[in-house]
C-alpha cells in the first residue's frame, strides 16, 4: 500500500472538509498509518501574510532563551541537541500559548487558520481539545516553526500517541520560492520510509499518526544561516498536551 494519500478538500462554514469522510480519514491515519495530505486548504496569500506577521512579531518581541518552557507567548531559536528529546535540531519556534492575549490583528489572522485546524483535529480524533486547560490540565499549544535556509532541520524523533493522536502540519511557505530543499519524512510501522517533500507545499495540510517516527530533512544546507532572514520552510502545528 502507498504510504501517502493526497486528497482534495473544501472550506465550508469555517471548516476544513476533506473529500473523504472524517471516519475514513481517521481510518487512513490511525488504522492504516498512512500520511494524509489535504491539498490547498487555505489561500496561499493568506498564509504568506501570517508568515510575514509572525516574522515581524518576532522582530519586535524579545527572544527567549533556547529550551524555554512557558505558558506565555514567546519565541526562541532552537539549535543543537535537545536536553529533553535528545535530538539534533535547528529552527525558530513561535509559541502562542496565550493566543487571545496577542495584538488583535495578529490574533485574528492566526485564529482564522488555527481554529479550523482545531476543529478538524477534534473531529478526526473524537476529542474536544480547547485553547484553555481542560479538567485534566491539557490544552492546545498553537505553534509556528521556521526552519531557516542554511540547514534548518529536526532529526528523527517520536511522540507518544496520546493525547494528541494525530499531528497536523500546515505548510505556509512555498517550495521553489522561499526555500528549495527539505521537508518532513516518516517511518511507517512496516519500516517503509515516506518523504513528503515533493507533495507537501504551501496551503497543504499534512496529517500523520502521532507516534510515527519522523524528522525534518535539511533546508537548503548549501546556504549560510541568517537568523534575521524570513527565507526558509515555515509550518503551523497544533500540539495538544
Amino acid at each position: 500500500m502507498n504510504g501517502m494519500l493526497e486528497i482534495g478538500c473544501a472550506f465550508r462554514e469555517g471548516k476544513i472538509v476533506p473529500a473523504i469522510s472524517d471516519a475514513e480519514t481517521h481510518h487512513e491515519l490511525i488504522d492504516q498509518s498512512r500520511i494524509v495530505i489535504l491539498k490547498n486548504t487555505f489561500p496561499a496569500g493568506q498564509l504568506r501574510e501570517i508568515r510575514d506577521l509572525v516574522h515581524a512579531w518576532g522582530k519586535s518581541t524579545t527572544i527567549s532563551p533556547a529550551q524555554t518552557i512557558s505558558d506565555s507567548n514567546f519565541h526562541s531559536f532552537e539549535m543543537g541537541v535537545s536536553p529533553r528529546q535528545k535530538t539534533l535540531h535547528l529552527y525558530h519556534a513561535y509559541n502562542f500559548n496565550q493566543i487571545f492575549s496577542l495584538p488583535e490583528h495578529l490574533r485574528i489572522k492566526l485564529l482564522q487558520v488555527f481554529e479550523p485546524m482545531r476543529d478538524l483535529q477534534n473531529r478526526i480524533t473524537g476529542q474536544n481539545a480547547q485553547w484553555n486547560k481542560d479538567k485534566s490540565g491539557k490544552k492546545l499549544h498553537p505553534q509556528i516553526i521556521h526552519y531557516p535556509c542554511g540547514g534548518g532541520m529536526f532529526s528523527t524523533h517520536v511522540h507518544p500517541l496520546h493525547p494528541q493522536k494525530v499531528g497536523l502540519i500546515l505548510a505556509i511557505s512555498e517550495r521553489g520560492v522561499d526555500f528549495n530543499s527539505g521537508g518532513a519524512g516518516f517511518e511507517l510501522p512496516d519500516s517503509t520510509l515516506v518523504d513528503s517533500s515533493a507533495s507537501h507545499n504551501i496551503s497543504d495540510l499534512l496529517m500523520f499518526k502521532y507516534d510515527l517516527r519522523h524528522w525534518v530533512s535539511f533546508v537548503d544546507p548549501e546556504e549560510a544561516v541568517d537568523r534575521n532572514s524570513i527565507r526558509g520552510r515555515w509550518v503551523m502545528v497544533l500540539p495538544y498536551y
